[in-house]
Order: structure tokens, then sequence, then C-alpha cells
């Protein structure tokens, strides 16, 4: 049986076992892959490369599934109202203005007014518009495990009225 020392008062290495230049054992690369010999990881490095393809497959449906909803949100048209629906906007789910219409009652009592309601119906789109994105996102971002409010960090448009 060969019983190496490696330095003074070392203890003897086990047969077979391998030193480098600075007098420490080397681990063999199979050793390393299975994951230095812990019975609780028979696989090692390989056995995390299995998690990190799910990861990988995971973020590649997440990314198919948001360019499914953002086409959805292009093709969804949502409306805001002003003055009892004399102003009609209509927004698409990711905040494209599509149309505005006034009404000729409207009309009639002057610019300042058509301009109030025309600010009023696009702000109450908007808020609707963001409102139905911030819902789908949740939906996605759920159906994937993932936290709800993950969109709502810095640069994520305000909920709630402006």
């Amino acid at each position: 049986m060969d019983m190496g020392f490696v330095g003074v008062g070392a203890l003897p290495l086990k047969s077979g076992a391998r030193t480098c230049a600075s007098g420490r054992t080397r681990r063999s690369p199979m050793r390393m892959a299975q994951g230095g010999g812990d019975a609780n990881k028979p696989f090692g490095m390989f056995g995390q490369m299995g998690k990190i393809m799910d990861a990988y497959k995971k973020a590649q449906e997440f990314t198919k599934e948001t360019k499914i909803m953002q086409e959805e949100l292009a093709a969804t048209e949502l409306e805001g109202t002003a003055r009892d629906g004399l102003v009609k906007v209509v927004m698409t789910g990711n905040q494209v203005p599509l149309s505005v219409e006034v009404s000729e009652e409207l009309l009639g009592e002057g610019s300042e007014a058509v301009s109030e309601a025309c600010t009023e119906a696009f702000k109450e789109a908007h808020r609707i518009s963001v409102a139905h994105m911030q819902t789908n996102l949740s939906n996605l971002t759920a159906s994937f495990g993932l936290p709800a409010n993950i969109g709502e960090g810095p640069g994520a448009p305000p909920a709630g009225p402006q």
C-alpha cells in the first residue's frame, strides 16, 4: 500500500491520491465532476447543469409568452371618456392613441372646454390601458412563479390615476 506523506506532520494520503506541486491533494477530474465525492450530490456539477438548462428553457418560454402578450396588447382597444361621453379616446393596451372623438355639443362650448375634456379623456384612457397591461403582466409572471409586482420597479409607470 502506497502511503505517501506531504510536508512535515502531514497525514498519510490514501493509496492512489495525487498531489500537486504545492503539496496539496489533487482531485481527479471524475471526482470533481461528481461533486467532490459528496454522497448527497451524486452528479455534482452535472446535476446543476440540469437546473441551469431548466432555467434557460423557462426564460425562453417567458420571452415567447411576453412577445405574445405584447402583440395582444397592441391589438387591444381600450376607451376613456370625459364629460359624460362627449369626448372619447381609444388607446391600445400598450398606450398607443388610436382615435379621439369630440361631440358637436362639446365643440359649441369653445376650445378651452374641448382641450380640458380631451386631456381628461386621454388620462382616463391611459389609466385604463396601464391597468390592463399591469394585470396581464401580473398574470403572466404569476404563471411562471415570479412575483406579481415584477414590473413595479424604477421606470415603471405609476399605478392609479395620473
